[in-house]
C-alpha cells in the first residue's frame, strides 16, 4: 500500500473511532414521483354485471301488469338505440334489433297461440294459475326455451282473471320503483292502485254448432192487371166476352139455350 492509500485508510478509521459520520456517497438522481392512478367511474350493474345504463322500456313498466311486448328484453334495447342515434355501421346495429324484435314477437305470438289452444280443451276457460301458465302454455309454446332476460326489477306473471291476455310483465314488488310492498300479488296490486281486473278484450266465445233456419222469404205481392184489360168483361170494341151475352145481343138466344147445364 503505498503512503497515500495508506492516510486515507487511516483517516477513515480515525473518523470512525471518535464517532464521526462518513461521507455520503455519491448517489443517482431522484426518481420521479409516481404517478396516481386515473379515478375510473364505476358502471351502473344490467342485468348481474357492468355496463352501459339501460334505454328505458318503450312502455312504461308499473305495479300494474300489462301485456310483455316485444321492446320488453334487455337484448334488443341497445341495438335499437344505436339504430335510432345513428351510431350505426353499415346497418349492423338496425338489422340486429330487427332480428331480436322479430324472435321476441314469434314467441309472444307462440305464446298467444298455445293460450287459445289451452281455453277450448279445458272446457273453454284459460290457466286457472300462475304456475299452471307457464307450465301448460308458456313451457309448451316455447319447447323449453326460457323467456328473454328482463331487468332485476321487473317479472313476468299471468293474471287469470285477464287470461285471454296472456304473458304480462310488471314490477317486482318492494323494488326502488314499486309503489306496493314486497309480496303483493297482481291482483292486490291492481286493486291497490285503482285499476281493473275486467279483460281488456272481449273474452273468447266457442262456435256454436247448431245451424239456425233460413230467414222467410217476403210474400210475393199480388200479380198486377195486365194493362189495356177490358174492365166488366168486354173487348176493347165494347162487345161482352161471354157467350151467351154476345148470343144473347145477336137475337136474344143463347147458344146454350135448351141445354141443360
Amino acid at each position: 500500500m503505498n503512503a497515500s492509500n495508506y492516510r486515507s485508510a487511516a483517516a477513515l478509521l480515525l473518523a470512525a473511532a471518535v464517532g464521526c459520520d462518513a461521507p455520503a456517497l455519491p448517489t443517482g438522481p431522484a426518481a420521479p414521483p409516481a404517478a396516481s392512478a386515473p379515478v375510473v367511474e364505476e358502471k351502473p350493474l344490467v342485468a348481474g354485471i357492468p355496463g352501459e345504463k339501460l334505454p328505458e322500456n318503450e312502455i312504461p313498466v308499473t305495479d300494474i301488469p300489462r301485456k310483455f311486448d316485444s321492446k320488453d328484453p334487455i337484448k334488443g334495447r341497445r341495438t335499437r338505440q344505436d339504430a335510432k342515434e345513428g351510431a350505426n355501421v353499415m346497418g349492423i346495429s338496425s338489422a340486429a334489433a330487427a332480428g331480436l324484435y322479430a324472435k321476441h314477437q314469434m314467441m309472444i305470438v307462440s305464446i298467444d297461440h298455445a293460450n287459445e289452444l289451452y281455453n277450448p280443451q279445458h272446457d273453454f276457460s284459460y290457466p286457472k294459475t300462475q304456475e299452471s301458465f307457464m307450465k301448460d302454455v308458456v313451457a309448451l309454446a316455447l319447447n323449453g326455451v326460457p323467456l328473454p332476460e328482463i331487468p332485476a326489477d321487473q317479472e313476468y306473471c299471468y293474471v287469470p282473471e285477464q287470461g285471454q291476455v296472456g304473458l304480462q310483465i310488471r314490477l317486482v314488488p318492494g323494488s326502488p320503483n314499486s309503489k306496493v310492498p314486497a309480496g303483493t300479488t297482481p291482483e292486490k296490486a291492481i286493486g291497490m292502485l285503482g285499476g281493473s281486473l275486467e279483460p281488456e278484450e272481449p273474452a273468447y266465445v266457442p262456435p256454436t254448432t247448431q245451424i239456425s233456419p233460413p230467414p222467410a222469404e217476403p210474400a210475393a205481392e199480388p200479380a198486377a192487371a195486365a194493362p189495356g184489360e177490358p174492365e166488366g168483361g168486354r173487348d176493347d170494341a165494347g162487345n161482352p166476352l161471354d157467350l151467351r151475352e154476345r148470343a144473347a145481343g145477336f137475337g136474344g138466344v143463347s147458344p146454350t139455350d135448351g141445354v141443360s147445364e
